[in-house]
């Protein structure tokens, strides 16, 4: 069976740099753990041209470098700092990313003959970890400096309860390695800086890790790992999808300005509003240091929103709602279900949208039905259910048939607004006006008595 193993790596290219400092520890074996290190540097080769970690900017943390005791004897175990925030994720923990500056580690230590040996580890947890943080279980990638394996990618991790047997290593199965570059960058014109734009762009390249060969031998036990990884979960993250902000009590009294007149002398319209992770692409989501859209919990992922704005027009007088779905309760992949509710989205930004001009019938078709499901028993799932989809389900009541893309994101998949707004870029949708530079600004308008 062939493992995934996903990397994504952000890389800074509008002028971010960070210096990390470093110094040697009082513990002369530190001091001379770093000593024979930086010889290992002078004299190392250029990185893998094939392993992406390797050839970003990295440094050991000698300040924050420590003694442990390990079955090869003693060792010095130092944390790798990476300059910029990059995060891998693996199929045996789906629903999380891990910081790899908090699972790569330098490990040195010295043999029988009193010659140093070192090792870099990554060491990715697996879900059994995360439920049980007291001893490391995951994937194990043993390599040298420049990313080149020393040992096979290693499994670590528990039998069967039942078996009774002790905790063991294992050569891992066949691993596919997919890495993602997401590049920022920011363009301005020579002496006119407020003529600026941003932009990112994300590549992905897929590559296989060979399993370690027959016979293959780790001078570290499973052991070891367990005392290098800590508890698993070190920098773990999960996309989490929160309750909104502006919540609307009831919808009932919120759609009560509208009208229902038939007629020329009323127009009705339907905007399908859609805030992608990264405008313009099928990106499910995105790495974010300041989350929007339906994730703006305490956590670095950007699913993006869709939502929908109804708009009532007759004589001078116009009438505006906007509503989302969101969940009642903080959600994550592993809990993915809750009560949904609906929100007041006049505030939330988009960046595409497709629109209706419709009939007071098919108005109030959508209307009615987002009534209907103002209710406990009605819920929202990231999967099954999610913003996207329930606005894809409101407009089917009016006849509106849109496309249904799935997309995936770490331990889940369904409609989501990265896919619904290139459709709609691109579907060539019967009857929609799509605009692709909609205006920031769409409150509520109209007072209800």
């Amino acid at each position: 069976m062939k493992r995934l193993l996903a990397f994504l790596l952000p890389l800074c290219l509008a002028g971010c740099q960070k210096k990390i400092a470093g110094f040697s520890q009082i513990n002369p074996l530190i001091t001379q753990a770093q000593a024979y290190f930086n010889s290992v540097l002078s004299k190392s080769q250029p990185p893998d041209s094939a392993n992406f970690r390797a050839n970003q900017v990295r440094v050991p943390s000698w300040d924050r470098a420590e003694m442990r005791s390990l079955s090869v004897g003693s060792a010095v175990i130092v944390p790798i700092t990476f300059q910029n925030s990059f995060y891998v994720s693996t199929d045996l923990a789906s629903s999380y990313l891990f910081n790899l500056s908090q699972i790569t580690k330098l490990v040195i230590f010295q043999d029988a003959s009193a010659q140093y040996h070192y090792l870099v580890l990554t060491l990715i947890p697996d879900s059994n970890s995360i439920s049980h943080p007291g001893t490391f279980a995951g994937i194990v990638l043993s390599e040298d400096w420049g990313g080149h394996s020393v040992i096979g990618p290693q499994r670590i991790g528990r039998p069967l309860a039942s078996s009774g047997a002790s905790e063991r290593a294992m050569v891992a199965d066949e691993l596919e390695l997919t890495v993602c570059d997401v590049i920022d960058g920011y363009n301005y014109a020579a002496g006119d800086p407020d003529d600026a734009e941003t932009w990112e762009e994300t590549t992905c390249t897929t590559y296989d890790l060979e399993g370690g060969s027959e016979g293959s031998y780790s001078n570290l036990s499973s052991g070891d790992y367990s005392g290098i990884g800590g508890g698993g979960g070190a920098g773990a993250i999960t996309m989490l999808v929160s309750p909104p902000t502006s919540h609307i009590a009831s919808v009932a009294a919120y759609f009560d300005c509208f009208t229902n007149v038939g007629g020329s002398d009323h127009s009705y319209t339907v905007t399908l509003a859609v805030q992608q992770p990264v405008p313009g692409t099928r990106d499910t989501w995105t790495v974010t240091s300041s989350p929007t859209g339906s994730t703006q919990a305490s956590n670095i992922f950007n699913v993006g929103h869709t939502f929908l704005i109804f708009t009532e027009s007759y004589g001078n007088t116009t009438i505006t709602r906007n509503i989302g779905f969101y969940p009642a309760l903080t959600v994550r992949p592993s809990s993915p279900s809750s009560t949904g509710e609906f929100s007041d989205d006049e505030n939330h930004p988009y960046n595409i949208s497709g629109s209706y001009t419709v009939n007071n019938a098919q108005f109030y078709q959508m209307l009615n039905f987002i009534e209907s499901v103002n209710n406990n028993s009605y819920l929202y799932n990231l999967n099954s259910n999610n913003c996207s989809t329930f606005s894809i389900n409101t407009l089917a009541q009016a006849g509106f048939n849109l496309p249904r893309t799935v997309g995936n994101w770490p331990g889940g998949s369904g409609n989501d607004p990265g896919d619904l707004g290139e459709d709609i870029r691109t579907g060539n949708i019967l009857n929609m006006l799509v605009n692709t530079a909609p205006t920031a600004i769409h409150p509520n308008v109209g007072q209800c008595n």
